[in-house]
């Protein structure tokens, strides 16, 4: 779901509400939101062309360079969830036997029966806070200059990359159920595959190591679509031509693959390392219960804190064979251990 049609859903619509409170200005309608009384807009410290202000500078930090989680959200890969769920439930269906073939029609078939396990993902709260005082708004509004809303900036830039290192790498310990969230990189079952040679050294082998990835999704029947995810170290190697006076960089060629859609960089991967995900929701997908925000606290009179926060994070899913094998869909290219 993209973040327009994530942003209508009912469920986010009631967390709005929620969070209202403490975006006083911007919580109604925009016709009265300053006037004295009206509600909590009394107690706003910032001015609604403040708040505006705040707000452009948060996004445009968001529409920088935000891989992963906007590779998801474009590929329907981002699920709404309350507010207030700490924890996200999924079921996944055991397989069954093969089907039974027979000549007469008359030989009973075996039987099963729908076996369901629960996968629980925390879902975590991914925030940094900035604070204006007095003298700061004091100063902004009486020489007409814009607000500085560095901080705010800075703020949407670091939870934009924890978000982003959150879905690459996971967290290793901690949350309600104290096993942490995992990530693309330290999911239990995912599929590794070690890696021959550095892909921007001349020894180089990029298209063998993906046939060799590739080889082993098909093993455990993983057919895509995937996405590749290369580190930065690689990002300009691969761009290189092909062959010599080539007219197809190794990008190019790695995307001829039929089953690979597309390959992205990824900054929050670690050096020698490369990612192929089948984009699936029976692979994974994004719990979204707020999307990035700010909020506003005093807790005294002469400084207004604010923090710029996310609720939402990954949800890595197990895929079940016949034999009861769990895997996840996520090839991992790594050195050698």
């Amino acid at each position: 779901m993209n973040i327009q049609l994530l942003q209508k859903h009912p469920i986010w619509l009631r967390n709005k509400e929620v969070l209202n409170g403490f975006r006083p200005v911007l919580a109604g309608n925009g016709l009265a939101m300053n006037a004295m009384g009206s509600g909590d807009a009394r107690n706003a410290t910032l001015r609604h062309e403040e708040w505006l202000q705040v707000d452009d500078a948060v996004n445009d930090v968001l529409r920088e360079r935000l891989t992963i989680a906007d590779d998801l959200r474009a590929r329907g890969l981002s699920v709404p969830i309350s507010v207030g769920s700490v924890l996200r439930m999924t079921e996944r269906l055991e397989d069954f036997d093969d089907a039974d073939l027979s000549y007469d029609g008359a030989t009973p078939p075996s039987e099963d029966r729908p076996s369901y396990l629960n996968e629980t993902t925390a879902v975590p709260v991914i925030s940094k806070g900035f604070r204006f005082n007095w003298r700061q708004l004091i100063a902004s509004r009486e020489r007409g200059e814009p607000l500085d809303v560095t901080s705010a900036q800075i703020c949407a830039r670091k939870v934009r990359d924890k978000l982003q290192d959150l879905i690459t790498n996971g967290e290793a310990t901690g949350g309600p159920t104290g096993g942490g969230i995992p990530g693309l990189t330290s999911a239990t079952n995912r599929i590794t595959v070690n890696l021959a040679n550095h892909w921007d050294v001349a020894a180089g082998t990029p298209i063998a190591d993906t046939e060799s990835m590739l080889a082993a999704a098909y093993n455990v029947n993983l057919f895509g679509p995937f996405t590749m995810y290369v580190c930065k170290e690689y990002w300009a190697a691969i761009q290189a031509d092909y062959k010599d006076e080539s007219d197809k960089t190794v990008m190019q060629r790695i995307e001829a693959f039929s089953d690979i859609d597309a390959v992205r960089p990824l900054d929050t991967l670690a050096d020698n390392t490369v990612l192929l995900v089948q984009m699936t929701s029976q692979a994974l997908d994004l719990s979204e219960a707020q999307g990035v925000t700010t909020v506003q606290w005093t807790l005294e009179p002469m400084v207004t804190h604010f923090r710029v926060f996310y609720v939402g994070g990954p949800h890595i899913k197990s895929i079940e064979d016949e034999d009861g094998n769990t895997r996840n869909g996520i090839v991992h290219l790594r050195p050698s251990p």
